[in-house]
């Protein structure tokens, strides 16, 4: 069941509840555990896109990691740019 522990309720909203920037990111971050890269990446992209405005600057930090982690150095600059700025 979807509600027994907090990793697969954290999956379970994940996958409802796609227009929410927070869920989204906490979604990535179960993927980054589980050490699914390239879902992480796309799950931290899409809280970013959600709320483009939001001031939260891990997304932006987790992605900008995993992008440096995979050689995309420029990329990945302008994320962890952003993150801090």
């Amino acid at each position: 069941p979807e509600w027994e522990t907090s990793t697969t309720i954290t999956v379970a909203d994940g996958l409802k509840q796609l227009r929410s920037s927070r869920v989204q990111f906490n979604y990535a971050n179960v993927h980054l555990m589980d050490k699914r890269y390239d879902e992480a990446l796309a799950t931290y992209q899409r809280a970013i896109q959600i709320d483009p405005t939001d001031h939260d600057s891990l997304p932006l930090y987790h992605a900008g990691q995993i992008l440096f982690y995979q050689g995309h150095h420029v990329e990945a600059e302008r994320y962890l740019h952003k993150a801090v700025s």
